[in-house]
């Protein structure tokens, strides 16, 4: 494969980990909210509040969140591609393996308890089943960004925009709804820049 083709293909590898995981440029130690260096947003529900103390709960005390919150807030190393890299493929790996933890069948059941009869929390509930499966999908490379490589790769060099997977583009499109679901929910679910 030639250099840009490699750089297309790092440049969706990267934007997949944006989008999975957030962005973050604090090196802040870890804290039960991904979102602290941002204004405080209050949950819109008492539901979808119960589920993001939930949440942070999880942050603060499983070693996967923590792992997340610390990969979130390690530095970014700007220019040196190899770094940037290297600290993606971090934040990515933490962030499915907290997304795992969080489908245990006893963590599940607190989030289904902290949702209640909120609509609102109920709809995240299904959010976060929906986002688990997704992200999960998406990070092991089982679907590809393009169907033809090389097309895409000359696409970028004639300075056209690439004909993406149909697939990789429904799974990132219901990435993205149930990840606005998730956030408008439980204000420390992470955001992404």
């Amino acid at each position: 494969m030639t250099t840009t083709g490699k750089t297309v293909l790092y440049a969706s590898a990267t934007a997949l980990a944006l989008i999975l995981a957030g962005c973050s440029s604090g090196g802040e130690p870890p804290t039960g909210n991904p979102n602290s260096d941002l204004p405080t947003v209050e949950a819109p529900s008492t539901g979808c509040d119960a589920m993001n103390s939930v949440l942070e709960k999880e942050f603060r005390t499983s070693a996967s969140g923590q792992e997340f919150i610390e990969a979130q807030a390690s530095e970014d190393a700007g220019d040196d591609l190899a770094k940037s890299e290297e600290r993606s493929k971090r934040v990515e790996t933490a962030w499915i393996a907290f997304l795992e933890d969080l489908e245990q069948e006893g963590r599940k059941q607190e989030f289904e308890k902290a949702a209640g009869d909120d609509s609102r929390a109920r709809e995240a509930l299904t959010a976060l089943a929906t986002y688990t499966e997704v992200s999960k999908t998406l990070s092991s490379g089982e679907v590809a960004q393009f169907d033809d490589p090389e097309a895409a790769e000359l696409a970028v060099k004639e300075g056209r925009d690439p004909e993406e997977n149909p697939e990789f583009v429904e799974l990132t499109t219901k990435l993205m709804e149930s990840h606005r679901v998730l956030s408008e929910c439980m204000p420390n679910w992470p955001v992404t820049f």
